[in-house]
């Protein structure tokens, strides 16, 4: 197990190499008496890395355009049934209305199980993103897409 103990070298103290090279640093070292739980945590975080990466590449192509197709190609079919007739279209027809264009997509703030928060600047306002996403096999699908109005300025 290596040690990280915040100097720049490494030094050799009753047999155990102690080194500092933060880019050999693997926290999930800490289980190396429990493989299996180490595994486990290290394929949560991988995945959440990976939740994280397609909710920043997929996400702003939605909010830009208020676009009903990218988010219905990207769906669980779950979703897509649990959906009104209309919708998404006109949710995103008052959203756009309402928002304007994304001016500044802020990231994401929180992420809690499957869950993934962002905030995100219009033209018009603040709001914040909720999406649920869901990984079927090697692909990343969203099964919720809620838009909160934090602030709107008021309309003409």
């Amino acid at each position: 197990m290596r040690k990280f103990d915040g100097k720049s070298n490494q030094s050799q103290n009753n047999g155990e190499i102690i080194t500092s090279d933060i880019e050999n640093f693997d926290p999930f070292d800490a289980f190396s008496d429990f493989p299996i739980l180490g595994n486990f945590f290290k394929k949560q975080f991988a995945n959440m890395k990976d939740g994280i990466n397609y909710f920043n590449n997929s996400i702003p192509k939605i909010l830009y355009y208020w676009n009903p197709q990218y988010l219905r190609i990207n769906a669980t079919q779950h979703f897509l049934n649990s959906l009104e007739i209309g919708e998404p279209e006109k949710s995103f027809q008052n959203h756009l209305y309402n928002l304007g264009k994304l001016r500044e997509y802020k990231g994401i703030s929180h992420v809690e199980g499957n869950y993934y928060l962002a905030e995100a600047a219009f033209e018009k306002g603040l709001a914040q993103i909720q999406v649920e996403l869901i990984k079927n096999e090697d692909k990343w699908l969203i099964n919720n897409f809620i838009v909160n109005y934090l602030f709107q300025l008021q309309s003409n």
